[in-house]
């Protein structure tokens, strides 16, 4: 029994190591120094305006996607449930359950239901969960389940002898447990016996879900059963040998139909539909805590997890997956590719590979163990640029190119002529020749010496740019073996980090004043006015700009954007398109960013310590309401007064400290939220674009005032702008009366 044990152990850390190597979405961790509040959360829930609720041990706290409110407990025990339903927030405690509502101040107040209904509770109730459907609201203790009526506001309660673990909700039907005698079905308000099979007898319920008309049951140690026609049968899924192995506490099943599983001291698991472990999060892969008391699903399908320390959201449909290399061993991606079903990753490490879509680790070839500068695929050979030179790529073998004592930078096809490659190192202009299908270095073009980081062959001519002194247009004998005549372009100079690329049949020039086209005729560089919409010369960061074949897409990278040339979806007319890409992102190196297609709309992206996953399906862009959450305003000598931001204001000439506090109720790690105001009677111009979710005006003078905000979530600005009306009145030395004594 202690082999079958030890076998099952290893398999699941087998298991876990491989999915340690898979790309996992953005998590955003929130501590208790964060929020407020004590360290354990219980419960979490949404409202219409998309705040977030949560259950904590002090109280009740509120997040609006820019500041926390915490509102204590109202008899100070733990708030252990809450639950959004309409307009109102319920919550649970200790010998108390009842709702909170929004004032006119933008502020929560409390009414106990228990005390207004005179329940008399037994000693020590505790409520864990609050469900509603229809006109009930079902508040359940570990011993009761008390079942309101909103409509008449009358209540009754279901008793039981046994511990009532937990409630469960699947379509229009209430379930629970009753430990020790089965799963229950309430009905007419009393509880009918669904099932005493032994297993859900002796079995902790997590929670119940339908599959194909049945109940789908997930129990704490033990994984999934189906229960149809009164039979319970292990439901057959690939994950069964792992969650034996996990204890579950909270589960829940997404819109999509996938589950999140809470665990206690795992993290959580992400199961398919069709019960495959998708990935896991703990805490070694991102998450603040491991024991998860608490899982919701939000409007935007993001997941929050209620834990032992802290809460933590994740946000499972963003556009972004993350391979974090925490331990060093892969380093800066310089450049990647696709081939024969692997991938490949050249770093300054070396060159390291895995097949595609797999969960396996990756993989160094032992030949590179140095920096590797380009990966490209040139009729069906897969060629490797790196520190000491190039390499044909076979698999997980690398057949190293002799003769060549500097490093590569790049390699590009000859037009014409299939034999023969260009390649540009360290010290110039090389050509490989292919000899009955092997590949040698046949000669360095003599003539020119310069790094060629970035070249292209352009009207029967050799470009190079050199960031340091220009770019070089060279034209080479018939047989490429020295060049005839360099002459530096007029137009160009010492530009850091600018990049040489041929798109379609434009040859692009791209430094911080933009994207610029080669004019033959006049042998210099003009501005292109649709390409340079990629940066402006304050979001410039690199001039680096990448082509992907399969797409046919021209990417370019910004201070706060991910930019591609692609056709319209309506014509083929091409378009600059933006995807918003945060600074809290992870970065590449700059003047060596890369990407590089993988499938669908997928796209790889190097980083400095991994790399990044795009989902071109998933960058939707969405919009926004900005909010003005709470007007405050003091007088020097008082404590400030909370204004209803309902009705306009009227204040008196003392009163004239101002201060306004907004938000965006969004939550993605990796879209940024900026907050531009203007302040009208004061100033004619909107303020500078900034992450300060608040405005403080302070000794305005009297007069007529309208405060008005709006957002910028990503590169998208919010569709309202939100505002609010007030006057000062003058001083009494101004007043109308004064002014007319003083005549």
């Amino acid at each position: 029994m202690k082999l079958i044990k030890l076998t099952l152990y290893c398999i699941l850390l087998l298991y876990a190591a491989a999915l340690n190597t898979q790309e996992r979405p953005p998590i955003s961790i929130f501590t208790p120094k964060d929020y407020g509040a004590e360290t354990q959360n219980w419960s979490i829930s949404q409202s219409k305006d998309k705040y977030i609720y949560v259950a904590n041990n002090k109280g009740l706290l509120e997040y609006n996607g820019a500041n926390w409110q915490v509102y204590t407990s109202p008899n100070e025990t733990i708030i252990r449930s809450v639950s959004v339903i309409d307009d109102l927030i319920f919550t649970g405690c200790n010998n108390e359950f009842g709702y909170w509502k929004k004032n006119e101040y933008g502020l929560l107040s409390y009414t106990s239901l228990s005390k207004k209904l005179e329940i008399e509770f037994l000693d020590d109730e505790e409520f864990w969960n609050i469900i509603s459907i229809d006109d009930y609201i079902l508040f359940q203790s570990l011993d009761r389940i008390y079942i309101y009526n909103k409509t008449n506001e009358v209540y009754n309660i279901i008793e039981s002898e046994s511990i009532i673990y937990k409630i469960f909700k699947v379509g229009d039907s209430i379930y629970f447990q009753k430990t020790k005698e089965g799963v229950f079905k309430i009905e007419n308000g009393t509880a009918k016996l669904v099932s005493n099979h032994p297993v859900l007898i002796n079995n902790r319920l997590v929670n119940i879900f339908s599959i194909d008309g049945n109940l789908l049951i997930n129990t704490e140690n033990n994984g999934f059963y189906i229960l149809k026609n009164n039979e319970l049968s292990k439901w057959d899924i690939q994950a069964n040998i792992s969650l034996s192995e996990v204890s579950v506490f909270r589960s829940i099943q997404l819109k999509d139909g996938s589950f999140i599983l809470g665990t206690r001291s795992n993290g959580v698991i992400h199961l398919t539909p069709n019960g495959e472990i998708d990935y896991n999060m703990d805490i070694v892969h991102g998450l603040s805590n491991n024991t998860v008391h608490g899982v919701f699903e939000d409007d935007e399908n993001n997941i929050w997890l209620a834990l032992e320390s802290g809460i933590n959201c994740i946000n499972i449909d963003s556009p972004f997956s993350i391979y974090l290399d925490e331990a060093g061993k892969i380093g800066t991606v310089h450049a990647s590719a696709v081939f024969n079903d692997h991938l490949y990753l050249g770093t300054n490490q070396g060159l390291f590979y895995k097949q595609i879509n797999s969960k396996e680790e990756f993989k160094q070839i032992v030949e590179i163990q140095e920096s590797v500068w380009c990966l490209v695929e040139i009729g069906n050979t897969l060629f490797c640029g790196h520190d000491t030179g190039t390499s044909v790529i076979n698999n997980d073998k690398a057949d190293k190119i002799k003769g060549f004592q500097q490093g590569t930078w790049n390699i590009k096809p000859l037009e014409g002529r299939e034999d023969l490659l260009l390649q540009g190192n360290y010290n110039g202009l090389y050509i490989l020749k292919n000899n009955n299908g092997k590949w040698v270095l046949r000669n360095k073009i003599e003539g020119y010496g310069l790094s060629s980081k970035f070249f292209e062959i352009y009207n029967n001519s050799v470009f190079v740019s050199h960031e340091y002194k220009g770019v070089f247009k060279i034209e080479v004998d018939k047989d490429f073996t020295k060049a005839t005549k360099v002459e530096k372009i007029p137009t160009t100079g010492k530009e850091y980090n600018s990049s040489l690329i041929k798109y379609k049949d434009d040859l692009l020039y791209t430094y911080n004043e933009g994207v610029f086209k080669y004019n033959s005729p006049d042998n210099k560089f003009i501005k292109d006015t649709l390409l340079s919409e990629f940066f402006t010369k304050n979001e410039y960061t690199s001039g680096r700009l990448v082509h992907t074949p399969p797409t046919n897409a021209l990417w370019g990278f910004s201070k706060n954007n991910l930019n591609y040339l692609a056709p319209g979806k309506l014509s083929n007319t091409p378009r600059v398109n933006k995807v918003a890409f945060s600074n809290s992102l992870p970065m590449g190196l700059a003047g060596y960013e890369n990407i590089s297609y993988i499938s669908d709309q997928k796209y790889i992206i190097g980083t400095s310590n991994g790399f990044i996953v795009l989902d071109l399906d998933k960058a939707e862009k969405k919009l926004y309401d900005v909010s003005i959450n709470r007007i405050t305003n003091w007088n020097l000598n008082s404590e400030s007064n909370v204004i209803d931001k309902k009705t306009d204001g009227y204040f008196k000439h003392e009163e004239n400290n101002i201060e306004f506090t907004f938000s965006v109720a969004e939550f993605d790690k990796y879209l940024d939220t900026e907050y531009q105001f203007v302040l009208e009677g004061l100033h004619t111009n909107w303020s500078g674009w900034s992450s300060n979710p608040r405005a403080i005006f302070e000794n305005l003078p009297h007069g007529d005032y309208v405060f008005k905000v709006r957002a910028k979530v990503g590169n998208i600005v919010t569709k309202n702008v939100d505002s609010f009306s007030f006057n000062i009145k003058r001083p009494w030395y101004l007043s109308n009366t004064a002014i007319a004594g003083y005549v």
